[in-house]
């Protein structure tokens, strides 16, 4: 194996344990003013999940959360619906690569009631072509979060009944 593919491999290796600890960690919005770690959870709502792209300025996905919601919920369905809408059929592996790469860029921020977030398009675009270009090991690698990941996204962007 050659240092690049070693190093390439750590890499992924590396993102693969931040994705363990980023899909475990309590990440769902709370009301604003409440306690961090408070029970109360949110859910998004979608906000024109998809901005027309105007003369110099970037697409962007926005949503507002609500209870239930956390960010790497609205990237994985920013991350599906870019799929959809530029026809690439992503795997599971790849959908959790994009939105946990998409989650760390963000900071892996906690949600408040109401906030809404915007994920560039631009920047979904980069992290799915790297997606589509990782290998079979590093795939792998993705694989046992991709088992136990809900990637039923209908709920989420959605208005709470």
């Amino acid at each position: 194996m050659t240092l690049t593919k070693s190093l390439r491999l750590i890499a992924v290796v590396v993102l693969a344990i931040l994705a363990g600890l980023i899909l475990t960690m309590p990440a769902y919005a709370q009301e604003e003013g409440s306690e961090e770690g408070g029970e109360e959870v949110v859910e998004t709502s979608e906000d024109d999940s998809s901005e027309n792209n105007q003369e110099g300025e970037s697409k962007s996905y926005t949503f507002t959360a609500q209870p239930g919601d956390s960010y790497t919920q609205i990237a994985r369905k920013t991350t599906q619906i870019y799929g959809i809408e530029n026809e690439i059929n992503l795997s599971g592996e790849q959908i959790i690569f994009v939105e946990t790469n998409l989650t760390i860029a963000a900071g892996s921020p906690q949600l408040n009631i109401g906030e809404e977030v915007s994920i560039e398009e631009n920047l979904v675009r980069e992290w799915v072509d790297k997606a589509t270009n990782l290998s079979e090991a590093e795939l792998s690698l993705w694989t046992r979060y991709a088992n136990v990941a809900d990637f039923n996204t209908d709920a989420v962007g959605q208005p709470a009944p």
